[in-house]
């Protein structure tokens, strides 16, 4: 009876370190398991308009452009009008800042060359395409 006992007390503590010591990863194995290229988080965007910025690149236009009055003042309904008609087919229109100076269009085609030439008489236009 004691031997069976002893035998049953050496056999489940085999069973147990074995159940367990297969649970472990070595330190080679998990190296080897890990994502050898680690992706930074972007920074988060300091003001409104990089935070607009980042919402139009996100959407992943092929185009993008920043377009502003050249007197600095808010765009206005006729402003509006006037970009929503030389820019047809915009998929988003995002004002870049909270005074209303400054809108985002994201596009995925380019702007006809005879609209893009209104734009640039009326507007400050910039590309934001590849930056």
């Amino acid at each position: 009876m004691r031997n069976l006992r002893f035998t049953l007390v050496v056999v489940t503590t085999l069973l147990c370190l074995t159940l367990l010591s297969g649970c472990k990863r070595s330190a080679n194995q998990s190296a080897e398991d890990s994502p050898t290229t680690q992706t930074s988080p972007e920074p988060t965007p300091r003001d409104e308009f990089e935070r607009n910025l980042q919402y139009i690149r996100q959407a992943h236009f092929k185009y993008v452009w920043l377009f502003s009055r050249k007197d600095g003042a808010a765009l206005d309904k006729a402003d509006a009008e006037f970009l929503r008609a030389n820019t047809p087919g915009a998929v988003d229109r995002v004002r870049a800042d909270e005074a209303g100076r400054r809108f985002l269009v994201g596009l995925n085609f380019e702007v006809e060359p005879a609209n893009l030439e209104a734009l640039r008489k009326r507007f400050n236009v910039e590309d934001y395409s590849g930056k």
